[in-house]
């Protein structure tokens, strides 16, 4: 069985959106109804068709009786099979189910067993139902006469057989819903190992795998297709026991791509996920949400209107922006003056529900701030921004540069301004009294 999951690859990075859905190793189940009308021995369908018998809502197919006649008197009979066909290998089937919702109408009492082909034997199995409901409302369910026996021939058919010679009235039989269930067993609990991927970096995948693969099911194979572009962008493959599998490392080829990730059973080493034996329930799963690249830009105002590469005047605050980012995430965003040195960073900066990421910087608050490039930067929460700038850092998600000028950063700082002003109006005030008071 499989899973999929996609992401997005971003310059430098790759960011994912995983919907995890948190599996142990389980059994799906598939409920298989009649491929056609009965193949009828004796009586004659006089109502409906097999398509009524799919579901349970009322709709019926019809089989009447048929009137034999025999030595000891006439007598009433019914004998047909409905043939149900699967997909799935018998090996990997763990349980069956035979569920029935029939009904008679007769001016006498009747009741009509079923039973199943044993292709082994090669002869009809009872089951513990027998339908002797005069109306509708009685489902009859069998958990425990079906095995893998019962599965007729390699195209995977069953036959279930309804069959009743006892009766002196003619009987018709109503049959609303017939069917097979199916459990058998899967891949499960397919993940990738994070959140967030950078360029040069690996996909590890990880999976449950479930006991019982049938026949031809060689490998289990993970293909990682790189949606965006139409290619396969890896294969590997393992032994069946295999629950984990490492992609090639990411490059600047997959940047902004979307990659699907499939787990599955082939016959074959090389097979490509549409040779799939045992696939995922479902097939495949698409992932909502997918984040695409980042963007993160400089601004001069709070509602990010106004965006700005170059402080000046009274622009003392530059107010960081983006979009893309995951949404309601933990980031750190870091700020690197002219010469690189980190002067600040946020521990925790959370994007909004929308994916929309926010910062900003005073440049007043930094005593030795000096005119020139700098830079701002993004993490993941779980990293820690480095002391000096570097464009090559695999951890940096995203960043931008920005000139500040002189006229940006006051000549005094605030606290040195703050003591000025005080030395100042000392001066001053000692001037005053000298020039009130005369020379001493």
């Amino acid at each position: 069985m499989n899973r999929l999951v996609t992401f997005c690859i971003k310059i430098g990075f790759i960011l994912l959106v995983l919907v995890v859905i948190s599996n142990t190793v389980y059994a799906t189940t598939t409920t298989e109804t009649a491929d056609g009308d009965p193949t009828m021995t004796t009586g004659t369908i006089i109502g409906g068709t097999y398509t009524n018998t799919g579901s349970d809502d009322g709709a019926t197919q019809d089989l009447e009786e048929a009137l034999l006649v025999g030595g000891h008197g006439n007598a009433y009979n019914l004998d047909c099979y409905y043939n149900l066909s699967t997909a799935i290998d018998e090996s990997r089937i763990s349980a069956f189910e035979i569920g029935v919702n029939a009904w008679y109408s007769c001016a006498k009492a009747d009741s009509f067993p079923i039973s199943v082909w044993n292709n082994t034997a090669g002869s009809w199995d009872s089951t513990t139902i027998t339908v002797d409901a005069a109306s509708d409302g009685t489902n009859y369910t069998d958990t425990s006469t079906m095995s893998i026996e019962h599965i007729r021939d390699s195209d995977g058919n069953i036959a279930i057989r309804f069959d009743d010679n006892t009766a002196d009235k003619q009987s018709t039989l109503h049959i609303d819903y017939l069917y097979v269930n199916l459990t058998y067993t899967t891949i499960s609990g397919v993940a990738t190992d994070k959140l967030t991927y950078k360029n040069g970096e690996t996909i590890i995948t990880t999976w449950t795998s479930a006991d019982g693969f049938g026949s031809g099911e060689n490998f289990i194979n993970v293909e990682y297709w790189d949606v965006t572009a139409g290619t396969q962008f890896n294969l590997t493959s393992h032994a069946t026991s295999a629950t984990s599998s490492t992609s090639k490392a990411l490059t600047s080829n997959e940047v902004g791509h979307e990659i699907a990730v499939y787990v599955y059973t082939t016959s074959s080493s090389t097979g490509v996920n549409s040779t799939a034996i045992t696939q995922g329930d479902p097939w495949p799963c698409s992932i909502p949400n997918t984040v695409g690249p980042e963007s993160w830009n400089s601004y001069n105002d709070t509602d990010h209107n106004n965006q700005d590469d170059t402080f000046s005047g009274d622009e003392h605050t530059v107010y960081m922006h983006g979009v893309g980012f995951t949404q309601s995430y933990n980031y750190r965003i870091a700020y690197y003056d002219v010469d690189d040195y980190k002067v600040a960073s946020e521990l925790t900066n959370a994007s909004d529900s929308d994916g929309n990421l926010s910062s900003q910087y005073d440049f007043t608050g930094n005593a030795s701030a000096a005119a020139g490039l700098w830079h701002s930067a993004v993490y993941d929460a779980t990293d820690s921004p480095p002391s000096t700038y570097s464009p090559t850092d695999l951890d940096n998600i995203v960043d931008d540069d920005f000139t500040v000028e002189q006229s940006a950063i006051p000549e005094f700082p605030t606290v040195i301004a703050a003591i000025a002003v005080c030395m100042l109006c000392a001066v001053s005030y000692m001037v005053m009294r000298r020039n009130k008071y005369g020379k001493k």
